[in-house]
């Protein structure tokens, strides 16, 4: 029993862990899950909304959910669905449910696009959203602070000496339009810069829209000299765009992303951008679902909110 409650991280006094510890670390011990899970005659599912798993941040997460899923000996369920179809978030979760997930992972998007239909109803079951923009009213997340992330890039950019910094902010639609426009502004606004809205526009997270955005961008009478983008692909485009214009980068152009995914490193030069955890918060989430479950628990659960820390990775699209 001692060895159970020390594996399942159950509370026992810090004399028994040490010892249980000490004894699986000589035995070279491995908790068979195939075992556990007949022993207790009752196996955990845990249900994942999985969005276009050609997205950097869909991949992400998905690693994330079954890193943590496999550590836990818990199964892992998936729900398919498109980011065109936000209004049946819904429905995605209760397929999930039908199947037998008990707890569910949701997307960010989906995230806030349900919680809007909650209309102050509590939800019954553990559910987490991973990588919102911003807390969401009913239903706990795990997330970084955009606003915040977004703030810190473009007074990067400042600190080199721009003080014409294109925004491109993707689709309106999407939940980090607000937060990391709002960023963007902040950091302006803090070093006496004003903000030319001529030097925001849309990209809808889109590589080729990013494009045709730089493209506007670049054809202003006062064009920018950096131009920070909402997400990698979209800096990518701007990327594209300014070699296909013959503005060397970062000479003549600093050029920034958001998610320090894939694209980041695969580009030339290689994009500065905004680190976002994803695969650690999926990891974290699965955590907090399988701990509620495990602990029996009849009251619902309540609605939190965790942090994780970002970082700003520093490469040649900015002269670093």
């Amino acid at each position: 029993m001692s060895v159970s409650n020390v594996l399942n991280g159950r509370a026992v006094s810090l004399r028994v862990k040490d010892a249980v510890l000490r004894a699986i670390d000589d035995l070279d011990y491995t908790p068979n899950q195939a075992a556990r899970q007949l022993a207790s005659a009752a196996p955990m599912f845990i249900g994942l909304v999985h969005s276009n798993d050609e997205h950097p941040l869909s991949s992400a997460l998905l690693t994330g959910a079954l890193k943590a899923t496999a550590r836990l000996g818990v199964q892992l369920l998936l729900q398919p669905i498109v980011y065109s179809e936000i209004d049946k978030g819904w429905q995605a979760v209760e397929a999930l449910r039908n199947r037998g997930a008990e707890a569910i992972l949701v997307p960010p998007v989906f995230g806030e696009a349900m919680a809007e239909s909650l209309q102050g109803r509590e939800i019954d079951f553990p559910m987490i959203c991973v990588g919102p923009a911003g807390p969401i009213d009913g239903i706990s997340s795990v997330r970084i602070d955009d606003t915040a992330a977004a703030h810190e890039i473009t007074a990067l950019l400042i600190a080199k000496g721009h003080t014409r910094i294109g925004f491109i902010r993707g689709s309106n639609y999407l939940p980090w339009y607000e937060s990391r426009t709002d960023g963007y502004r902040r950091a302006l606004l803090d070093h006496g810069l004003p903000c030319d809205h001529d030097l925001i526009i849309d990209g809808s997270f889109d590589y080729q829209q990013a494009l045709e955005s730089t493209a506007r961008l670049l054809d202003l009478p006062d064009p920018p000299t950096a131009i920070f983008a909402c997400s990698d692909e979209m800096a990518a485009g701007a990327l594209t765009m300014a070699h296909m214009r013959g503005v060397s980068v970062p000479e003549k152009l600093a050029v920034a992303g958001f998610d320090d995914s894939y694209f980041a490193q695969k580009v030339w030069p290689a994009l500065t951008s905004v680190k976002v955890p994803t695969v650690e918060m999926a990891e974290a989430a699965v955590d907090q679902l399988v701990n509620l479950l495990r602990s029996n628990s009849n009251e619902p659960a309540q609605t939190k909110v965790t942090y994780f820390d970002y970082g700003v990775v520093r490469r040649a699209s900015t002269g670093d």
